[in-house]
């Protein structure tokens, strides 16, 4: 019995020494993560565009995410055939920025029948059948100009301003809100009768800023007593410079636009410019694929993301380079 006993513990243990042996089956290879593909739609690829396409593709690229970006060359018509063929690659989302905020309103529906999310920038359609717009609206533009000369004032309990103002697409939904969103701000100055706009002109009538030249050469002439221009733009704003420059009133005119091109933050570091407002297209671009990331995950997001411009004086305008603020 004992040696029965003996033949079944020694056949016992060859057993498990012959399983340790054997290799055990290897769990199935994870399958590698499905690469992402986003089309990009731009209305224009110029330097500010440039800059938030390539916040995008840094994400993008951090991301294992794959773009398709096609610049639409300011052409309506251009872009609404760029969408069909972007769509005909099957992307999983979509990035439009419209250059036509009507003529685009067919290319939202046809991108939200292809089942996909989309993310609008730098304007946004009428058709809001888009998920989501990320940029800054242009009540802000307007709301930063009037913050800014309300801060003036307030500094400066002594002066008052006799304003010029340099519109742009005279009566388009941009000029309207540009110049509402000022008053908005300044109001309580223009009924202290400390703020004052004596002239006003469309900078852009002849389709470049030679108008603006010649409407601020003509007010530094026609209104001696204007210490103040406002540009709906910082070309517009960059073009009356010139003009105050060549009068010799410069230091004595505050000289004020918005969007944070190169040419206003140099006028602003030589101390001939007052202001502009930076409109951060790197954190737009970079918002934008987030925003549409969260989208393509399920996630739910706000309709419209709104990222004001910042305000640059000469204070700050040295963190300033290529639309980019750095601390």
């Amino acid at each position: 019995m004992k040696r029965l006993t003996l033949i079944i513990v020694l056949v016992m243990c060859a057993s498990l020494a012959l399983a340790a042996c054997v290799p055990a089956a290897s769990a199935p290879s994870a399958e590698p993560a499905k690469k992402l593909k986003v089309a990009v739609s731009i209305n224009t690829y110029n330097n500010f565009h440039k800059v938030l396409y390539e916040a995008i593709q840094k994400y993008a690229d951090a991301n294992n995410i794959e773009l398709q970006m096609v610049d639409a060359q300011g052409k309506a018509d251009k872009q609404l055939t760029d969408v069909e063929n972007l769509l005909a690659s099957k992307p999983n989302g979509f990035i439009l920025l419209p250059a036509d905020a009507t003529a685009l309103g067919t290319a939202v529906d046809e991108i939200k029948k292809a089942g996909i999310p989309l993310v609008e920038s730098s304007t946004f359609t009428k058709n809001e059948n888009f998920d989501a717009f990320v940029g800054a609206n242009d009540t802000m533009v307007g709301n930063i100009q009037g913050e800014y000369i309300s801060s003036y004032l307030e500094k400066n309990p002594e002066a008052n301003l006799k304003c010029g103002y340099l519109r742009i697409l005279l009566g388009s939904p941009l000029d309207k809100a540009r110049y509402e969103g000022l008053i908005e701000k300044v109001q309580k100055y223009i009924d202290a009768k400390r703020f004052e706009i004596i002239a006003d002109r469309d900078g852009l009538a002849t389709g470049d800023y030679s108008s603006s030249l010649s409407s601020a050469e003509d007010w530094m002439q026609a209104h001696p007593e204007m210490n103040c221009i406002i540009g709906q733009n910082d070309g517009t704003a960059v073009a009356a410079l010139q003009a105050v420059i060549a009068a010799k009133r410069n230091g004595k005119v505050l000289v004020i636009g918005c969007d944070g091109e190169d040419p206003a933050i140099s006028a602003i570091k030589d101390g001939n410019m007052s202001m502009t407002g930076l409109m951060q297209p790197a954190v737009w671009g970079d918002t934008a694929i987030k925003t549409l990331v969260d989208l393509m995950n399920g996630k739910k997001v706000e309709k419209f993301i709104l990222i004001p411009p910042k305000i640059i004086t000469s204070e700050n305008a040295g963190h300033v380079s290529n639309f980019t603020y750095s601390e």
